[in-house]
């Protein structure tokens, strides 16, 4: 399968979440709304009270601010082959400058989705996202629990998939490029972007804002589905995607069950970590 046609079937795939999404929260709206008696708890430790509606609709254009690069790839016209390699050290250059971009634009993202969460409604980012919750050493023995217990599930998932649908192995542009790059900067920003950059700031965007926000107007099974599956079909990357979303999962439940931000954060960043070691000492081995 070309990567053209997988970028296609994780756009619709994108459409049916955003599509069950939103007929999902005006389905829990009339439950409400019809019974107006009933108390509708939000169990957890994720707190959801700092969030009204303003937020169901700031969260609404973040989810579409992430899913227009794929819907931009799906609908785009395929480029030509480049017709040689000699400007092999320009494009080099070029993909530092773009690597260091995106990790600007993510860095600024997910710092105005910090502070829109938390410090502009006059609120600490400690109460709201837990920070201060858990003692260091609980946060990095739950952050490697959560990675030991994630593996084992996702390539279970893995296999299963493969058995069904056949093996075809699809990496995501940043991956490819710190494989086949031999220039050290790049590997340096890349490595970067995969350990630091990616873990904060997409824990911050996906359970730290977008959980809590739609939870808050449905009920947690419901945000923790439909956010893990945004979070993996985000990733662009249809043979990984179920891994994806049992790894969105295993890192919403954790931080459910801490209420602590930084659990999911370095859970993630572990697992980013030992990704990025195993694929690299492969290449070399």
């Amino acid at each position: 399968m070309d990567a053209t046609k997988a970028h296609a079937i994780l756009c619709n795939i994108a459409v049916i979440c955003v599509g069950t999404m939103a007929v999902g929260l005006f389905f829990y709206r009339h439950i409400r709304q019809s019974t107006p008696s009933q108390s509708f708890v939000m169990t957890g430790k994720v707190k959801t009270n700092p969030y009204n509606l303003l937020d169901l609709f700031a969260a609404t254009l973040l989810i579409t601010l992430l899913l227009s690069p794929l819907i931009t790839v799906a609908t785009s016209t395929p480029d030509a082959p480049d017709a040689g390699q000699s400007a092999s050290q320009g494009s080099t250059d070029g993909s530092v400058s773009n690597a260091i971009s995106i990790a600007l634009f993510s860095l600024v993202l997910g710092i105005c989705v910090f502070l829109f969460a938390s410090v502009l409604r006059g609120m600490k980012p400690n109460i709201v996202f837990g920070l201060s919750r858990l003692h260091l050493f609980n946060i990095l023995l739950c952050g490697a629990i959560t990675v030991i217990a994630a593996y084992p599930l996702m390539i279970g998932i893995a296999k299963l998939q493969e058995a069904f649908l056949g093996s075809e192995e699809q990496l995501q542009k940043v991956v490819k490029t710190l494989l086949e790059t031999e220039d050290a900067k790049l590997k340096i920003v890349l490595v970067s972007m995969a350990t630091i950059v990616a873990p904060l700031v997409e824990e911050i965007i996906f359970r730290g804002y977008l959980y809590p926000v739609i939870k808050r107007y449905s009920s947690r099974t419901f945000a923790a589905i439909t956010i893990s599956l945004l979070f993996a079909v985000v990733h662009a990357n249809l043979p990984a995607m179920m891994p994806l979303f049992i790894l969105a999962l295993m890192l919403t439940l954790v931080y459910e069950m801490t209420g602590c931000l930084w659990v999911p954060m370095v859970a993630h960043a572990l697992f980013n970590a030992i990704q990025v070691f195993l694929m690299l000492y492969l290449q070399n081995g």
